[in-house]
């Protein structure tokens, strides 16, 4: 009889214990908080490296530097801030539409300034950004957005509107 109170008190105990972790377990799943994703601001300026911040210090801005070098004054060769890579950020911008698809926009480059690439030659480098993105309509092509995704630096698009050093797949796009 011992043999099958024992028996009896190891299978209450194994049961119990299984509770006790599905218990846990339910908690636990319940108790999981979502991650939500945080995007950095950062400004056009911080997709200059530093030796070209220094060098454009007789100018008022990155964006008055890009200028001047769409105009042919050479102030330094556009290089790309390797720290930004794989960053999720968020930067204000203008449109400029390479690829649609019937009235959607899904590809294009940011620019800091409007009418960038309009006129030659096109900013540098490292003032465009190559934007894919899921088909959205803008009603006002002229009005400056937010982008928001995840930034690769590396050469990624180049043609006769320019070449970008960046890219973002974009997770969301909206009016500024």
């Amino acid at each position: 009889m011992n043999s099958n109170k024992y028996s009896l008190s190891i299978f209450i105990l194994f049961f119990a214990g299984i509770l006790a972790l599905s218990a846990c377990q339910k908690a636990n799943i319940n108790n999981v908080e979502q991650i939500e994703l945080t995007y950095k601001e950062i400004s056009w300026d911080d997709l200059l490296p530093e030796e070209e911040k220094q060098i454009q210090e007789n100018t008022e801005s990155a964006i008055e530097a890009s200028i001047m070098q769409s105009f042919g004054f050479d102030i330094i060769e556009a290089k790309m801030v390797d720290e930004l890579n794989n960053q999720y950020i968020k930067i204000p911008g203008f449109i400029v539409p390479l690829e649609m698809k019937d009235d959607a926009v899904t590809q294009f480059f940011l620019v800091p300034y409007y009418g960038a690439c309009i006129h030659t030659p096109p900013p540098p480098k490292n003032q465009m950004l190559y934007i894919t993105t899921q088909p959205f309509v803008l009603e006002d092509m002229d009005a400056p957005v937010w982008v928001e995704g995840k930034i690769n630096v590396e050469e990624t698009h180049s043609n006769s509107m320019g070449t970008s050093g960046y890219s973002i797949k974009a997770d969301n796009i909206y009016l500024y």
